[in-house]
């Protein structure tokens, strides 16, 4: 009996999505990892790549066990007797997020290292703007990402722009000038971005709300589907209510009305 090889060329690639709300950075990272590689499929075989397309939503709500946040030193030493230099990862995030940047563009050139050796090209990443003012992922630190590397599109979640920037999202102009960030620096064809109305506090997103909360808690989805119809922009919006089946039919009601 002859030992079965998968053939890259007829490898039939699926679409996971990956909710990574509540679950740890590494289990997620693992499961993410079998995906890509195609460890989950009957056919897999280790030197071809039998993987799928993975999007993961939700990933800024992932769960960092213990106190990665406050355990966790940038550290540099100058050669020299006392030399060392350590600053706590969370406060190097919160006062320079120009070297959060740096670190950020260090790792993923060492992702795409290890990509290259298990031998996956075909894949896509999509940084999300972040809702915490003192986390990494304004729009322009994304765009910037994804401006520097190729295989990256932005994930612009217009709650969290909302919240980083204390109730920025009022009406429908307000949107313009995310949108000129990306077609100033991108070229995509279709936008990918998540929304929800939000609570939010001096430091950033707090808490989701549903829909039929917009009065009491911001953005409100018709300013952001009015920008989008009257500009032109083609978008995925995936909604992040807590009541997210009820809500998406009613984006798409609301989406349906309007054109």
């Amino acid at each position: 009996m002859s030992t079965f090889m998968a053939k890259a060329q007829e490898v039939e690639r699926k679409w996971y999505v990956v909710d990574a709300q509540g679950k740890s950075l590494g289990r997620v990272a693992t499961v993410v990892a079998d995906l890509l590689r195609g460890k989950n499929e009957p056919i897999f075989t280790p030197h071809v790549d039998c993987g799928g397309h993975v999007i993961v939503i939700n990933a800024d709500k992932v769960v960092l066990t213990g106190k990665k946040l406050e355990q966790k030193y940038y550290r540099r030493h100058s050669g020299y007797i006392g030399g060392l230099k350590e600053v706590q990862y969370k406060t190097l995030m919160a006062t320079k997020p120009e070297k959060a940047m740096e670190i950020s563009k260090t790792t993923i050139n060492r992702l795409f290292e290890e990509l290259e050796a298990e031998g996956i090209e075909d894949f896509t990443f999509a940084p999300e703007t972040t809702g915490k003012r003192a986390q990494l992922g304004n729009v322009s630190e994304v765009v910037e990402l994804c401006a520097t590397f190729d295989h990256f599109e932005p994930t612009i979640d217009f709650a969290h722009v909302h919240a980083r920037g204390r109730g920025f999202l009022n009406k429908k102009e307000d949107y313009n000038c995310i949108f000129s960030i990306i077609e100033d620096n991108l070229d995509i064809d279709r936008l990918h971005c998540h929304f929800t109305t939000i609570e939010y506090s001096p430091g950033g997103e707090v808490k989701h709300h549903t829909l039929d909360e917009s009065d009491e808690y911001g953005p409100n989805i018709k300013d952001l589907l009015s920008n989008l119809i009257d500009n032109g922009w083609k978008a995925n919006i995936i909604c992040e209510t807590p009541e997210r089946d009820l809500d998406s039919l009613k984006m798409k009601k609301i989406y349906e009305d309007m054109i």
